[in-house]
């Protein structure tokens, strides 16, 4: 299928060759008084100029719809990525939150300052148990 503006092409194309028939002779015979040949080229330019723009714009208009279309759906598209970069960027937050205080628990134990699992404001030295 051609593109609108091939067609569009071909169109313009058609109507110079319509514009260059005006004022040659047909023929049917010899020359004779050429006021109606002109107007009825005149007439048959007119009409293939409208035509030809009216296809035009309707050409366009569905090419203004197609664009419309796609940019709408590109912007759905982009605010759908946006809002899952968002949620990937709280969801790696979060387990980096995590992996921290795993990581600090796991040094305050290793250090014992951690007694039942809750934090003691200084390690108990009199406790053989505690000294490395």
């Amino acid at each position: 299928m051609a593109t609108v503006e091939e067609r569009l092409d071909i169109l313009e194309r058609e109507f110079a060759q319509v514009k260059e028939l005006k004022g040659i002779a047909g023929p049917r015979g010899p020359a004779g008084n050429i006021d109606a040949a002109i107007a009825n080229v005149d007439a048959a330019v007119s009409k293939a100029e409208s035509r030809v723009q009216a296809q035009a714009n309707v050409r366009y208009d569905l090419f203004l719809a197609a664009e419309r279309n796609l940019r709408e759906a590109f912007e759905t598209q982009v605010r759908v990525l946006r809002v899952e970069l968002d949620n990937l960027k709280k969801g790696l937050d979060e387990r980096i939150k995590n992996e921290v205080d795993g990581h600090a628990i796991q040094v305050l134990h290793d250090y014992h300052l951690l007694k039942d699992g809750a934090p003691t404001l200084h390690a108990d030295v009199s406790n053989p148990a505690n000294q490395k």
